[in-house]
């Protein structure tokens, strides 16, 4: 399963006749229906990542038409590096814009430009840019330039988010 493969599902339910093939070729049997949770994953932690799914509800409010009906559907995807703390083996194949798991912030703000927003995650630093070319790309540093230690892309939402304080 390749991230830029993936992101053609922003806004699909795992119903969908063509996302169903897709995940069923990568060998995965789950998909998220709402059982009283507004949200779901499927993650292959040996693969190194995980679909995020939200509801239909929210994916009007925020993202806007959905691309087929169903009650739960696929907004993001994250790609897991050597180093993180939710378990996953590094992600094996190539990151999207360039981007390697030993990329540094400098890197990322000569390809997509300041970020809209930042804020810590324990040791970490997360770094978001807003609808970069259509979709949201953030990207959570590993202390003193070690690196990414994962990549999380959504499709970018209607609005865009306000930065807070965090420090």
């Amino acid at each position: 399963m390749k991230i830029n493969e993936v992101v053609q599902f922003f806004g699909l339910p795992a119903q969908n006749t063509e996302f169903d093939a897709y995940l069923t070729a990568h060998g995965i049997s789950h998909r998220p229906v709402f059982k009283e949770t507004p949200v779901d994953r499927i993650s292959v932690k040996e693969k190194g990542i995980s679909l995020g799914f939200d509801t239909d509800r929210h994916y009007l409010k925020f993202y806007g038409p959905l691309l087929d009906t169903g009650d739960m559907v696929l907004t993001s995807v994250q790609a897991y590096g050597a180093v993180n703390d939710s378990g996953f083996s590094e992600y094996p194949d190539a990151l999207p814009y360039g981007l390697t798991f030993r990329s540094t912030l400098d890197e990322a703000v000569r390809i997509f430009g300041e970020p809209t927003l930042n804020h810590p995650s324990g040791p970490n630093r997360v770094y978001a840019w807003y609808n970069h070319q259509g979709t949201t790309i953030g990207l959570c540093f590993l202390p003193d330039n070690q690196g990414i230690s994962f990549i999380d892309l959504s499709k970018a939402k209607m609005k865009a988010p306000v930065p807070l304080d965090w420090d």
